[in-house]
C-alpha cells in the first residue's frame, strides 16, 4: 500500500521519457502521436464537418466555437475530446499505480468505442446525448 502512493519522479508514465506537463500527456506524448488525428477523423465523420481539426487549445480547454458549426456538433467534439482525454489519464494512472500500459491502438479503440455510443446518441437527438453524458459521466 506504501507503494502506491509514492511520489512521482516528474517523467510522463507513457513514455518514460520527458517531463510530465499537461501539454506533455495529453498532446504531445509521443505515445499518442496519432491518436488526436484519429480522433479528429472521427470527429470528421460523424459531424460531416470535413474542415475540423483538434488543435492543443480545444485539447486543453474544449472548443468553444468553430464557424459555421452548430451548438450540438460543438457539445459533441467537447465529449469526444473530453472522453478522449480520460482514457488518456486513466491509462496514465494504470501505468503509474498498476504497472499496465495499454498500447496506443488500444486506447484508440476504447475511445472510439465510447464515442460510437454517444454518436448514436447524437445522430438520433441532442437531447438523449445529454442524458447519455449524464447519466454515463455525471456532467452537465
Amino acid at each position: 500500500m506504501a507503494q502506491k502512493f509514492k511520489k512521482s519522479n516528474g517523467i510522463c508514465r507513457v513514455c518514460n521519457k520527458y517531463e510530465e506537463t499537461q501539454q506533455h500527456l495529453f498532446h504531445d506524448c509521443a505515445c499518442l502521436c496519432n491518436l488526436w488525428e484519429q480522433i479528429s477523423n472521427l470527429i470528421k465523420k460523424v459531424t460531416g464537418e470535413s474542415e475540423i481539426t483538434i488543435l492543443l487549445e480545444q485539447v486543453l480547454l474544449g472548443c468553444s466555437s468553430v464557424a459555421n458549426v452548430d451548438n450540438a456538433k460543438i457539445k459533441y467534439i467537447n465529449m469526444v475530446i473530453f472522453n478522449t482525454k480520460w482514457v488518456i489519464w486513466k491509462n496514465r494512472n494504470k501505468a503509474k499505480y498498476e504497472n499496465i500500459k495499454q498500447t496506443p491502438s488500444d486506447m484508440i479503440r476504447y475511445v472510439k468505442s465510447e464515442c460510437r455510443s454517444v454518436a448514436k446518441c447524437y445522430r438520433r437527438n441532442i437531447k438523449e446525448l445529454q442524458t447519455y453524458m449524464e447519466k454515463t459521466l455525471h456532467i452537465m
